[in-house]
C-alpha cells in the first residue's frame, strides 16, 4: 500500500489540492522554512556507509596535505565541474531540483534550539509554513541533506501555490 502511495504521489496531490482550495485567495505575510528529524527503524544501506567512510578518509588526507603546505598557497576549492547543487538549482526546472535530492535512509546531525547536537538515523522533513501554522509545502529527504539544499525547491513550490 505504501509503495502504491509513493508511486501515485496521492498524499502530495491531496495536500496541494487542499492548499489550493483553502489558501490560494489569501495573501500570506510570512513563510517560515525549517526542517525536522524523522527517525526511522530501517538501516542505512551498506553502500552508503562505505561512501561515508571513503569521504571521511579523503577529507582526512586532504587536511593532512593542506597542513603540510605553506601558508597562503592554498588552491581554490571546487565543488564540481557544474557548480554546487544550489548553483545548479538556479537554472533547473523544479522536477530536476527535486530529483537531485537524496531520499534514502541516512544519518543526520542537527543543532537544536538549545545549542545541543542531536543525531539520528532516518529522514528529514523540510517544511514551508504560512502564518497561522498552515503547512504550505513539504519535502522529505535523507537525514544528511542540509536545509540550504532544499530551500530553492521549497521556495519554487510554495510560490506556485500561494501569494
Amino acid at each position: 500500500m505504501f509503495e502504491e502511495f509513493a508511486a501515485t504521489q496521492l498524499p502530495q496531490r491531496l495536500h496541494e489540492a487542499l492548499i489550493e482550495a483553502t489558501q490560494r485567495q489569501r495573501l500570506i505575510g510570512h513563510i517560515a522554512r525549517d526542517s525536522t528529524a524523522i527517525p526511522a527503524r530501517e538501516q542505512v544501506p551498506e553502500e552508503r556507509k562505505k561512501e561515508k567512510a571513503e569521504a571521511k578518509k579523503a577529507q582526512q588526507e586532504k587536511a593532512a596535505e593542506e597542513k603540510a603546505r605553506r601558508k597562503g598557497s592554498h588552491p581554490k576549492a571546487k565543488a564540481s565541474e557544474h557548480g554546487t547543487r544550489i548553483e545548479q538549482q538556479c537554472h533547473e526546472p523544479l522536477a530536476a531540483m527535486l530529483a537531485q535530492l537524496p531520499r534514502q535512509c541516512d544519518y543526520g546531525v542537527k543543532t537544536n534550539s538549545h545549542g545541543h547536537t542531536e543525531s539520528w538515523c532516518g529522514y528529514k522533513l523540510h517544511l514551508d509554513v504560512a502564518d497561522g501554522q498552515v503547512p504550505i509545502t513539504a519535502v522529505l529527504t535523507s537525514a544528511s541533506v542540509h536545509d540550504s539544499q532544499v530551500a530553492i525547491p521549497l521556495m519554487s513550490m510554495t510560490s506556485k501555490r500561494v501569494d
